[in-house]
C-alpha cells in the first residue's frame, strides 16, 4: 500500500500513512509484528518516490511517541522498532545528505522532502531517550554532513 502511494498525490500519500498508523495504533505489535519489516523491505536504495511514501508511513506509526508517557510497553515498542528500523534509517539518511552534492538529481524536491522526514523521525527516535544504535553513528553522520558541507563550499 505504501508503494503505491504517487509522490505527486501528497494528500493521498498523507491518507495512506495516517491509515496504516492508525492501524497500526491498534495492532502494532502484537497482531502485526511485520509491519517494520514491510516497511524496511519497501526502502529503495534508487526510487525516492517510494522512500518518501515509506518515511510520511514510518513518521505517522512513530510520531505519536513524543506524547506518551515513559512506560514499558512503550519502550517495547521502540526497542522493536529500533531493532529493525534503525540501520536502514541511518543507511538512508547518510545516502540522502550526499545526494544534492555534485551534480543534484532530478528529483532533488523529492529528496529534500525525504531528508526533512527522516529529520522527523530521527526526533521520533530520541525524544525519549538517544538510542544505543543513534548514539554509536552520531560521529558518522556528523563527519558525512560535515563533509557535505565541506563540498558545498569548496
Amino acid at each position: 500500500m505504501v508503494t503505491l502511494s504517487n509522490p505527486a498525490d501528497k494528500s493521498i500519500r498523507a491518507q495512506i500513512a495516517e491509515s496504516v498508523a492508525l492501524i497500526a495504533e491498534l495492532d502494532f505489535p502484537p497482531k502485526w509484528p511485520d509491519l517494520i519489516d514491510q516497511l524496511v523491505r519497501s526502502i529503495s536504495p534508487t526510487d525516492y518516490n517510494i522512500n518518501l511514501g515509506v518515511l510520511e508511513t514510518a513518521h505517522s506509526i512513530f510520531r505519536h511517541w513524543r506524547s506518551q508517557v515513559r512506560s514499558d510497553k512503550l519502550y517495547t515498542e521502540i526497542n522493536l522498532v529500533l531493532d529493525r528500523f534503525v540501520s536502514p534509517f541511518l543507511g538512508l539518511f547518510r545516502q540522502s545528505a550526499t545526494l544534492p552534492m555534485g551534480t543534484p538529481p532530478p528529483n532533488i524536491e523529492i529528496v529534500v522532502q525525504a531528508q526533512i522526514l527522516l529529520a522527523e523521525i530521527f526526533y521520533d527516535f530520541t525524544c525519549h531517550d538517544l538510542p544505543p544504535a543513534i548514539e554509536d553513528a552520531h560521529d558518522g553522520l556528523v563527519s558525512t554532513i560535515s563533509d557535505v558541507g565541506s563540498a558545498r563550499t569548496a
